[in-house]
């Protein structure tokens, strides 16, 4: 049961954030992870935060890089590639692009702001952050110290 899950976990292309899970910016390594344990994200003390960020990272939010793969009732799935952000409409809306990246929305645009702002008060050395938004996303999630903050941003 257990090599199943790992196995469907690690050919999933819904489980980037969950399986790009990073230590000091070092590459994971999923292979040696068990699957089925409790992860710190589980313990954020405000349900709805958890809950965003919990969906965050199963791929089961509302940005057009989950929504558009579902067929709908007048249009079948989108391919990736056309999934656009529905502000900036210039790359695929992936939470990476909408939490880090996207300055097509003044109020994400304040809200980053108060997440950087935060993020930097409570852990000094997240200044210096990865150059791909992807990478550190995926390493955000593994602070502890930032995780319910993480979840607060998410929601």
């Amino acid at each position: 049961m257990l090599a199943h899950l790992h196995s469907s976990l690690n050919s999933s292309p819904l489980a980037e954030l969950l399986l790009g899970r990073f230590h000091g910016f070092q590459a994971p390594c999923v292979a040696s992870r068990p699957v089925l344990r409790m992860r710190e994200y589980l313990s954020i003390p405000i349900r709805d935060h958890r809950v965003a960020l919990s969906k965050l990272l199963l791929a089961d939010h509302c940005l057009a890089e989950v929504r558009l793969r579902w067929a709908d009732r007048y249009r079948g799935p989108v391919p990736r590639a056309w999934r656009l952000c529905r502000f900036c409409e210039w790359t695929v809306e992936t939470p990476a692009h909408a939490l880090l990246e996207c300055a097509a929305h003044p109020p994400l645009l304040a809200a980053r702001s108060v997440f950087l702002t935060l993020l930097t008060e409570r852990a000094p050395f997240m200044r210096a952050r990865a150059v791909d938004a992807s990478a550190w996303l995926a390493y955000l999630v593994t602070v502890t110290d930032v995780l319910p903050l993480m979840g607060s941003f998410s929601y």
